[in-house]
């Protein structure tokens, strides 16, 4: 921010300002959910363990549903995510709502599953779907340009994993946004193959471009997240 010209410094420290006051604003008020949807995605991890003292039960179930929905790249904590979601703590009725205990409560005792993500190593993940379609839809994005970033990943592949589980050990079923995820420890899942995403092209990033692209910019204080030219990336077929 330093190489920035004074008036566009003083409009960022600005902004910056405001979003510290507003987040205080929040945890006076007791909004949670919207203090933790202040920040990026890849964010909120930290700032959920630093409220969990102070939170009832509901609102410790109620927001690990909302900040896992919120993550994007869980395996780096995986640990971490499984005690939480095995927590005896009570109120784990909040972390569902009716209609997905009903939806898991009507499954089978064995469960089919899918996983979409950029290759097949990566098969070993708690999220889940029920939904073929939607595992499609997770493999393409694995291999996106803000996925990347997460990362770090390059050259990967569309892939979609079919497993099942027991419904037994089925940590949760959200429903939300269409996406019939099952959240599971990744132990109790059997995979039974791994596929190409509709035989879809293998995507190549450049991570060369990427850092020139990122550095570029940061400098300007733009949100890289939200894009990646096109030059980064190619498309083997």
């Amino acid at each position: 921010m330093a190489s920035l010209p004074p008036e566009k410094r003083a409009y960022f420290e600005e902004n910056l300002r405001k979003i510290e006051a507003l987040r205080a604003e929040y945890l006076r008020k007791g909004e949670y959910r919207q203090y933790i949807y202040s920040f990026g995605s890849e964010d909120s991890f930290q700032p959920f363990i630093n409220l969990i003292p102070q939170l009832s039960d509901k609102q410790f179930w109620s927001l690990l549903r909302d900040v896992w929905m919120h993550m994007e790249e869980v395996m780096p904590q995986l640990q971490t995510w499984l005690g939480w979601f095995r927590s005896k703590r009570p109120g784990r009725e909040h972390l569902m709502t009716d209609d997905e205990r009903a939806g898991l409560a009507a499954m089978p005792k064995a469960i089919k599953i899918w996983r979409g993500c950029g290759h097949g190593s990566a098969a070993r993940g708690m999220s889940w779907t029920t939904d073929t379609e939607r595992a499609e839809f997770f493999a393409d994005y694995s291999c996106s340009g803000r996925r990347y970033f997460l990362t770090g990943q390059t050259g990967t592949t569309p892939t979609v994993v079919e497993a099942t589980c027991r419904k037994a050990d089925v940590l949760a079923f959200i429903g939300e946004r269409q996406e019939s995820e099952i959240v599971v420890d990744p132990k109790h899942v059997t995979v039974l193959r791994t596929r190409p995403a509709s035989e879809k092209p293998k995507v190549v990033i450049d991570p060369k471009a990427v850092a020139q692209w990122k550095a570029y910019m940061e400098a300007n204080e733009v949100d890289y997240m939200a894009g990646i030219p096109s030059v980064a990336i190619s498309v083997q077929k």
